[in-house]
């Protein structure tokens, strides 16, 4: 007899534009989709419904859109705390062009070196790649198939 692993499809999908235009934000920041975001997810994801769950990081730009989409298509849905963004630290809700008056020497530095020139008070990227890695294990073992 054969143990045959079962797939498991794993789509990635980014929010759309949120409130507030372009900024940084991460974890710190909770801006809400704006009308255009709104329809760049419908746009995007249409009325296609290959999966059999969704999950969701719990920051409402992405969380939202997610709680429509799984009542829409009578899906499940699992808001995961550790799916939050990567935190931007000091620059958290201000423009690229307000960071780089202030501090062009760490916008500058940051934009060569954005894993070794992170924003002061920013979540290290290795930190952020282990708790999203930790998500994805633990979630792929709970739902396989």
């Amino acid at each position: 007899m054969t143990n045959k692993m079962q797939d498991t499809l794993v789509d990635l999908i980014r929010h759309g534009e949120p409130v507030g235009g372009r900024r940084y934000r991460g974890c710190g920041v909770d801006d809400p989709l704006s009308p255009p975001g709104w329809e760049q997810m419908r746009r995007a994801l249409g009325d296609a419904a290959p999966w059999s769950r969704v999950i969701s990081s719990p920051m409402a730009r992405s969380r939202e859109f997610a709680e429509e989409l799984a009542s829409r298509l009578v899906l499940p849905l699992t808001v995961e705390p550790e799916l939050r963004e990567i935190g931007m630290g000091a620059w958290e809700g201000r423009t690229p062009e307000e960071v780089e008056a202030s501090d062009p020497e760490q916008y500058r530095a940051f934009h060569l070196d954005p894993v070794g020139a992170r924003p002061p008070g920013a979540e290290p990227l290795d930190a952020f790649i282990g708790r999203i890695s930790e998500v994805y294990e633990r979630q792929i073992a709970a739902y396989p198939g």
